[in-house]
């Protein structure tokens, strides 16, 4: 596709909290080490500072050694041959009106399915028009293909992988402010109607992330107490641009998420990570939201959680409070280490020039989500810019961009280093 033309739409401001900057690259029980290795060896610290203290130091340096030989990727490990394990789930949580299904069958179940099993779990909200966290990016008028199914269309639309889904209309919580004394206080003076409904809105995507960790648990408990390799999570309108790497995926010893976009916190738009952190990191914000929103009583790991200013740091908080070593995998030019394991870039659908025509599917700015190196197998030729995040480009508030389809220009800086 390099050397195509993509149209750039400009856009209005985004809604993203701007924080103070900071980089990790990976996190073990709140601290950072550097790579394979030392986390192999950061989980196990604790059982051996205890054998330490117990002074058998042969036993300790044995086990040390041990710890620090990184698990081996089996390339015999094919999906006939996983008899022991349900393979690969795929989360996918959102809305119904939102949804785009092509890339995501074509570069994340079909390179996965040909290495391990691959079933696939929806949690959507149905009803009404697609709606975003700022309405300057949405197009709620707009059909793309795939956004236009009704549920039973989206279960065949994923046959034979799909397995369980959630279809439900949207409920809301009701939100104490005093319980969030920071969350999106200071985004674009919003005013507490505001904010409630949105923090609201904050509770319904976590409550998707619960439900589909309760479906792959049931799954799970269904097939007589076999358990999946890896989850995937990503968005309603999640474009995967490239394929993902299966055996990349399925060799991850911690969570891993995109090294971008955190905002304070971590990028909360895609993620992937092994089975035995499910019940701490997916399956645990909602409840722990709810905890703060409701409790008189609030233990550390909630207080701290309290303090969250975005969705971003809700997440980190969770992690880190749960003691869940994490990953941020980057896409930087010249270190693309997570180009093979989450190739993803947040979508828009995007209204037809035609009259009456459908609507496409564009990617967001490399501003607000990070590009995967080029090529790409997913045919994207628009961008949905500029979102305010970036410096001005071009004049006045309807300038549009063509620039050739390959990675970012380096020229279209970023205003926030909360990006980078």
């Amino acid at each position: 596709m390099t050397g195509k033309s993509i149209v750039s739409h400009s856009r209005d401001g985004d809604a993203e909290v701007v924080v103070p900057f900071y980089r990790h690259q990976l996190v073990c029980a709140g601290g950072h080490v550097e790579d394979d290795l030392a986390a192999a060896h950061c989980r196990r610290v604790g059982n051996l500072f205890a054998v330490a203290v117990l002074g058998v130091a042969v036993v300790l340096s044995v086990v040390a050694a041990l710890s620090l030989i990184p698990r081996p990727i089996n390339p015999l490990h094919t999906q006939s041959a996983s008899n022991s394990s349900l393979g690969a789930a795929l989360c996918i949580v959102g809305q119904l009106s939102r949804l785009e299904i092509e890339s995501k069958s074509r570069n994340i179940i079909e390179p996965l399915s040909k290495f391990t099993k691959v079933d696939v779990f929806l949690s959507l909200e149905i009803g009404g028009d697609g709606h975003f966290f700022n309405a300057a990016t949405s197009d709620v008028e707009v059909t793309c293909r795939g956004s236009e199914l009704d549920a039973d269309g989206v279960r065949a639309a994923f046959a034979p992988y799909f397995r369980d889904g959630v279809f439900e209309n949207h409920s809301g919580v009701n939100v104490n402010l005093k319980r969030w004394p920071h969350l999106y206080k200071d985004l674009h003076s919003m005013s507490e109607d505001s904010r409630r409904s949105t923090i609201s809105n904050n509770f319904g995507q976590m409550r998707h992330l619960n439900d589909c960790a309760d479906l792959i648990k049931k799954s799970e408990e269904s097939s007589g107490g076999k358990l999946y390799d890896i989850v995937v999570k990503v968005r309603d309108d999640t474009i995967a641009l490239r394929p993902v790497v299966p055996q990349k995926l399925l060799s991850i010893r911690e969570v891993t998420l995109k090294h971008c976009s955190w905002w304070g916190g971590v990028n909360d738009k895609v993620m992937a990570l092994p089975r035995e952190y499910l019940e701490k990191s997916l399956g645990t914000i909602y409840h722990s939201m709810l905890a703060v929103n409701n409790n008189d009583h609030l233990d550390l790991f909630l207080l701290r959680l309290a303090e969250s200013k975005n969705t971003e740091q809700i997440v980190l908080f969770t992690l880190t409070g749960n003691k869940i070593p994490f990953r941020e995998r980057t896409f930087e030019a010249g270190d693309r280490d997570g180009d093979d394991y989450l190739p993803f870039v947040d979508g828009r659908c995007y209204a037809s020039g035609t009259p009456g025509g459908e609507g496409r599917w564009c990617i967001v700015s490399h501003c607000k989500d990070c590009w995967p190196s080029m090529p790409w197998t997913y045919n994207v030729s628009c961008e949905l810019a500029v979102t305010g995040l970036e410096a001005p480009v071009t004049s006045g508030p309807s300038a549009t961009l063509e620039q050739t389809l390959a990675d970012p220009d380096p020229e279209r800086a970023c205003k926030s280093p909360g990006y980078r």
